[in-house]
């Protein structure tokens, strides 16, 4: 291995989507309290409560895990949503679990709004203002290298470049960290994207399992 060695991070593409989408709801050309349906998704109607954007960022949104990819022949397809309806099992905010399928569904909307392919935007907005010059979406995955991998961490632990550079705004990001929901005192709240974590006294961020009885930790600091 090498400092320009790849690797698939399906974490940080999680990450740089939800910046994207930051970025879109700071310029007001996507409302994270909006409907899903706003944007062509549709789901069963059978429940009190819509899902909102907001849910796809807190995997909070009572949407059946893996639906697309149940049919094997729409697993690449981004115009799912056109021929079939999401299947829910529950209502938005009523049980948090991490979905991978969430970025999926966040795709399309992100397109759909800033007329470009998802990779396009977040090389834009986001890899080449921060000069992630050897990370980049290969395959449709998001492969980042040993060498950017340790210029980006320490942002996460002083995010002025991030405001400085226009990727996000201090509000933007102290937003990011406010609890969006609790469902029991005893386990930590969702935020966007993740749970903050804490362990042996060290903060860091959590995504919750599909089973919802534990996490899987990516400690920043």
């Amino acid at each position: 291995f090498t400092e320009l060695t790849k690797f698939n991070s399906r974490v940080f593409e999680e990450i740089f989507t939800t910046f994207s989408f930051l970025q879109l709801h700071e310029l007001e050309k996507v409302n994270l309290r909006g409907d899903i349906a706003t944007y062509k998704w549709k789901y069963d109607k059978n429940f009190k409560q819509n899902i909102l954007v907001e849910n796809l960022l807190t995997h909070s949104t009572g949407i059946q895990e893996n639906i697309i990819y149940k049919d094997s022949s729409k697993e690449r397809t981004l115009d799912f949503w056109k021929n079939s309806s999401l299947h829910r099992y529950a209502e938005p905010n009523e049980f948090i679990g991490y979905d991978a399928d969430n970025l999926k569904l966040l795709q399309p909307i992100l397109e759909e709004v800033t007329g470009k392919k998802k990779s396009e935007f977040i090389q834009d907005s986001i890899l080449s203002k921060l000069s992630l010059e050897n990370s980049s979406f290969e395959e449709k995955h998001f492969t980042i290298t040993g060498k950017d991998l340790s210029s980006i961490v320490p942002i996460f632990l002083n995010p002025e470049d991030l405001f400085q550079k226009g990727i996000i705004k201090k509000e933007t990001w102290n937003e990011i960290f406010q609890e969006k929901l609790r469902l029991e005192d005893k386990l930590p709240g969702s935020m966007i994207g993740f749970f903050e974590h804490f362990e042996n006294n060290t903060r860091g961020y959590s995504r919750i399992s599909e089973t919802n009885d534990s996490t899987e930790a990516f400690v920043f600091f």
